[in-house]
């Protein structure tokens, strides 16, 4: 196995930890162990354009697959569109923090940069505590002992 490949297989075990836990305890061996393969042969084949179609084919399957296996778990809906709502609110609030830069070095308005720049934490403040509540009254699913 070349040093690339060593390397791949190593990030790829670290992206088998987007999945939930006990989906990773299960299948997480046979997963490493077929892309192991899979990498291996499309290295043989064809290089540098193999593992890069190999690791495009896994980037789309993490993407489909990881949120259907945590659909799985016992979190509800609500964490899901809140946890979408928290993220969508940090990238709103972003852009406006750094509008309200540009505004104010552009035109000169200091005030309108100050107003914009306390929304933006507000909105974040808001959204922390939403995401933090519902991260607490979650469901927890039957412990094990």
């Amino acid at each position: 196995m070349t040093r690339l490949q060593t390397w791949s297989v190593a990030v790829y075990r670290l992206a088998l930890h987007l999945y939930p836990v006990t989906f990773r305890r299960a299948f997480g061996a046979e997963l490493l162990s077929d892309f192991e393969q899979a990498s291996a042969e499309r290295w043989r084949a064809d290089g540098w354009r193999g593992l890069g179609g190999a690791w495009r084919q896994t980037l789309c399957d993490l993407a489909v697959s990881v949120p259907v296996q945590w659909s799985r778990t016992a979190w509800p809906l609500s964490t899901w569109v809140i946890g979408a709502a928290s993220v969508s609110t940090i990238a709103v609030a972003w852009h406006v923090y750094r509008g309200a830069w540009r505004i104010a070095h552009s035109s000169g308005d200091r005030d309108i940069a100050v107003l914009l720049v306390a929304v933006s934490a507000f909105l974040i403040v808001v959204v922390c505590t939403l995401t933090f509540t519902i991260w607490i009254v979650r469901p927890h699913g039957p412990r094990h002992r």
